[in-house]
């Protein structure tokens, strides 16, 4: 059986399932060979539009945030402590969010990439930094906007599983030896390269060791 692997990275608004996105980003990578494609990526960043005011004609599609002059158009929240940490974030990481596109047409055009990269939602294998983060958050971001998510349920797989098993420290040891290509803090695009040499890495370590 043909299986395609993706990495997954999410920049978000807040750490649980519920909370808003700010970018996403995927890349194809193929574990096995220790090769991560320099083409089939997709990078976005997301906008959960704001409305102000109270009229009637807004009650019913904006998202109640607590502030009555501030709502949001899908119903996902912004832990302030988190939008702080973005505020002190460097120009360069900031400018990664230049341009977002509406979180619904995010998803679609995520939903048919997806769907490119792999035709058949069972022979995908959706990685992520530990999935009930990134996965359960987009999963949830694609309930708030009525659509279904794109991946089979039997897709999630973690990077923190293969690094443990292949001795790879969680944090500062794969950052340090597999940088993505852009070095910008907080990227998701870059994230997810990172993540996948990481895969990479760890896979070779393990095969390694079965040859002994």
């Amino acid at each position: 059986m043909s299986v395609t692997h993706v990495m997954l990275d999410l920049e978000t608004w807040g750490t649980e399932p519920g909370c808003d996105i700010r970018s996403i980003g995927a890349v194809v990578f193929d574990p096995v060979a220790g090769t991560v494609s320099d083409t089939d990526q997709f990078y976005i960043a997301t906008d959960n539009p704001r409305g102000y005011g109270g009229t009637p004609s807004t009650r019913g599609r904006f998202f109640e945030t607590g502030n009555p002059h501030d709502r949001l158009r899908y119903p996902l929240k912004r832990d302030p402590k988190t939008e702080r940490w973005w505020s002190e974030q460097s120009a360069e990481t900031q400018a990664a969010f230049e341009n977002p596109v509406d979180l619904r047409i995010a998803l679609s055009r995520f939903s048919v990439w997806l769907a490119d990269v792999c035709p058949n939602p069972s022979d995908l294998r959706l990685w992520a930094h530990g999935p009930q983060f990134d996965v359960s958050i987009l999963a949830a971001a694609y309930a708030a906007v009525g659509e279904p998510v794109p991946w089979h349920y039997r897709s999630p797989r973690d990077t923190r599983t293969a690094f443990d098993m292949a001795g790879i420290d969680d944090h500062s040891g794969w950052l340090k030896q597999y940088p993505g290509p852009l070095g910008v803090p907080h990227h998701a695009l870059d994230d997810s390269i990172c993540q996948a040499r990481a895969v990479c890495g760890a896979y070779d370590t393990l095969g390694a060791r079965d040859s002994l």
